[in-house]
C-alpha cells in the first residue's frame, strides 16, 4: 500500500521525493539537492488548490497503511545468519517508515551493538533476535531517548521473557496503537487540516507523558536513588 504524497505543481518545480522501499512515498521539502531546483517564495501544493477530493483520497491512503503496515512477526523473521548488507536490505521492509526518514545504517547498527542496545554481532552475522532489536529501536527511537530506550528494552528483550516473548508484545502493542490511528484518522475526516494536526499532536502529547511517567516509575525499581549519607553520630565526650 502506498500513501501518495501531495503533488506539486510542476511549473513552480517543486521536487517530491518518493521512497518506494518505505512503502509510503513522502514529500520532503527538507532533503531536497541544493541548486538542483528552485523553489518560489510563493509555491503553493496542489492539494490546497483542488479541494477535499484529493485530500480525502490521501487520507484515505494513509488510514489503509496505517492499517495494513506492520513488521513481520518472529517466526516469519529469517531463521539463518545475514551479514551487514543483507540486514539493511531486509530492515527496508521490515520497518515502518512514514515520513521518509533514513531508515537503518551500518554506522547506527554498529553504534547500537557497542553500546549494548542490541546483542553484538556473531562473527560479523546477525540472527533473527537482531532483527527483533532493530525493529524495536527503530520504532523507539522516534519517540524516546536513548536512555530510556536502553531501560525498555532490557526489560522487554532481556528480561525474564524471552526476546520472541518481547517482540511478540512489542508488535501486539504496535498493531492496536496504529489501528487506533487509523480509526481516529477516519472519524476526523473531512474536517480542518490544522485541527486534525493539533488533535494528533496532542494525542502524541499525552502517550507521551503517559510514557514518560511509566519510564521514570520504571527506572525507581530498577535503579533507586541513592539515599543521602548517613549522618555521623557526635562523639560523646
Amino acid at each position: 500500500m502506498f500513501l501518495n504524497p501531495p503533488k506539486y505543481d510542476l511549473q513552480n518545480r517543486v521536487r517530491v521525493v518518493q521512497l518506494p522501499l518505505s512503502g509510503c512515498p513522502v514529500f520532503r521539502p527538507d532533503r531536497l539537492e541544493s541548486g538542483s531546483i528552485n523553489i518560489p517564495g510563493n509555491a503553493v501544493p496542489l492539494f490546497q488548490r483542488c479541494g477535499k477530493g484529493a485530500i480525502m483520497k490521501d487520507l484515505t491512503e494513509l488510514q489503509d497503511c496505517l492499517r495494513e503496515r506492520r513488521p513481520v512477526p518472529w517466526e516469519q523473521l529469517p531463521d539463518f545468519a545475514l551479514y551487514m548488507d543483507q540486514v539493511l536490505s531486509y530492515m527496508e521492509r521490515q520497518v515502518l517508515r512514514f515520513d521518509g526518514d533514513d531508515g537503518l545504517t551500518a554506522a547506527m547498527v554498529n553504534n547500537y551493538t557497542k553500546s549494548g542496545l542490541a546483542p553484538r554481532a556473531e562473527g560479523k552475522k546477525y540472527s533473527r533476535e537482531h532483527l527483533a532489536y532493530f525493529t524495536v529501536i527503530c520504532v523507539l527511537k522516534r519517540v524516546m531517548s536513548t536512555r530510556d530506550m536502553d531501560l525498555l528494552i532490557r526489560e522487554e528483550l532481556q528480561g525474564d521473557r524471552t526476546a520472541e516473548d518481547g517482540y511478540a508484545a512489542f508488535c501486539a502493542s504496535l498493531d492496536k496503537a496504529l489501528n487506533i490511528t487509523a480509526g481516529e484518522l477516519e472519524e476526523r475526516t473531512g474536517g480542518s487540516l490544522a485541527d486534525d494536526a493539533i488533535h494528533f499532536a496532542l494525542l502524541s502529547y499525552a502517550a507521551g507523558v503517559a510514557s514518560s511517567h511509566c519510564v521514570a516509575m520504571l527506572r525507581n525499581q530498577k535503579e533507586p536513588e541513592p539515599k543521602g549519607k548517613p549522618k555521623k553520630d557526635k562523639e560523646h565526650d
